[in-house]
């Protein structure tokens, strides 16, 4: 039988295992509250970077520009403090700084060249046309390619090659015309009809080659004029730039244009430029020097042929009034054979180099239609009518990618 001091145990009891148990709830709570507090002071405290204490970190690590296209994969260039170059996708770290020089080609499309700039912490890249020094594109043909670093054999050394041409002819026929008149003076024998008739012969012969090769330098300065010409229309009109482009922070979009056959015939009225416009290096050299060649040959046959030509009508004048000397008809006519035999032959060589030039024009005209490589023939579908972009885009991985639908 229970008795009611074994209840007044029990209930005592009953008092401390509520009061155990109320114990145990209050500290879990305690104990949770406590960490909380503790997870929100961390997260009030800054996170200074290992390499600069005091300062946040501006850009996530990891982090790419990659040069990329779609649907037609390039190729991509980027050249200054660090040289990134190879077929896209093209990916470079995103601490990049300072300005590059950007050249993106396509298989069928226009080249796309120009500078950019990266000033970094987050700043808008910038994009726009490389500066041309306008001092080294007048002080001689070429020299502005060359100075840029361009590869290609005709813009650079060809270019400078023709202007040595036609300096050097400016001189040679200069320094030829100053000795044509200038020549010996030497007073016959008086008595000597022989020796006064030769005199006048060699005179006429003089007086001919002078006015020739005064002739001669105008052709060649104006030939040297020309290139100095055409090397400035290159430089500033002709040469890969930045047609149609689009910046935004640090997306820049280059929306490059399908190669044209028309145009490229159009440039190929200059030998080789056509060419050298689709990027077939190769046979604009082959062009643009045989031009160069024929030319060349072309002018010093027709100075050759003025030369005699005007030798012969000295001695023809020189026929009309023989002067005092009985024989002086025979010496002058045979003279005058010989002169016009001459001249013949150096007549035939001019034509013969005439068409030589000629053709390589023509052919090379035919070259610059055929051999273009169109946006059809490169990628085997009709995208003449949409453009290619590329975009330099910052991602997470050099995998990143641009994709343009066509």
């Amino acid at each position: 039988m229970r008795t009611p001091h074994d209840a007044d145990r029990a209930a005592d009891r009953t008092r401390r295992g509520l009061h155990r148990s109320f114990l145990r709830v209050t500290a879990k709570r305690s104990a949770g509250a406590a960490l909380c507090l503790g997870c929100l002071l961390l997260a009030a405290v800054p996170v200074h970077s290992q390499n600069d204490p005091g300062s946040y970190s501006e850009e996530p690590a990891g982090l790419f520009y990659t040069i990329d296209s779609a649907p037609i994969r390039g190729q991509a260039q980027l050249i200054g403090r660090n040289r990134f170059q190879g077929p896209m996708p093209l990916s470079m770290p995103a601490e990049l700084t300072g300005n590059y020089k950007i050249r993106v080609i396509a298989p069928g499309y226009e080249t796309q060249a120009g500078k950019i700039t990266f000033p970094g912490s987050g700043a808008p890249v910038e994009l726009g046309p490389e500066p041309v020094s306008l001092a080294r594109a007048l002080a001689w043909p070429g020299l502005a390619a060359l100075s840029s670093g361009e590869s290609e054999p005709v813009r650079g050394w060809g270019m400078a090659m023709a202007a040595g041409v036609g300096v050097t002819g400016v001189i040679v026929s200069e320094l030829s015309r100053r000795d044509a008149e200038n020549g010996p003076d030497v007073d016959p024998t008086p008595g000597d009809l022989s020796e006064e008739t030769a005199d006048r012969i060699e005179a006429a012969r003089d007086a001919g080659r002078a006015e020739a090769a005064g002739n001669a330098r105008n052709d060649w300065a104006i030939f040297t004029a020309a290139t100095w010409g055409i090397s400035l229309l290159d430089t500033y009109v002709l040469a890969p730039g930045i047609d149609h482009a689009e910046v935004d922070l640090t997306d820049v979009h280059l929306t490059l244009a399908p190669l044209s056959r028309g145009e490229a015939v159009l440039r190929s009225l200059i030998p080789g430029f056509g060419q050298t416009y689709a990027r077939r290096n190769g046979a604009a050299a082959l062009y643009f020097y045989g031009a160069l060649g024929s030319v060349t040959g072309l002018l010093i046959a027709e100075h050759a042929y003025e030369e005699s030509r005007l030798e012969v009508n000295a001695l023809e004048d020189l026929y009309r009034e023989p002067g005092s000397d009985p024989e002086a008809l025979l010496q002058i006519r045979g003279e005058l054979e010989d002169a016009s035999e001459t001249a013949e032959d150096r007549q035939r060589l001019r034509n013969i180099l005439a068409g030589v030039t000629a053709g390589v024009w023509a052919v090379n005209l035919l070259d610059a239609w055929i051999g273009t490589p169109t946006a059809e023939s490169a990628d085997g579908h009709a995208a003449r009518d949409f453009p290619l972009r590329v975009a330099v885009l910052p991602g997470t991985s050099p995998a990143f990618r641009v994709t343009v639908p066509f």
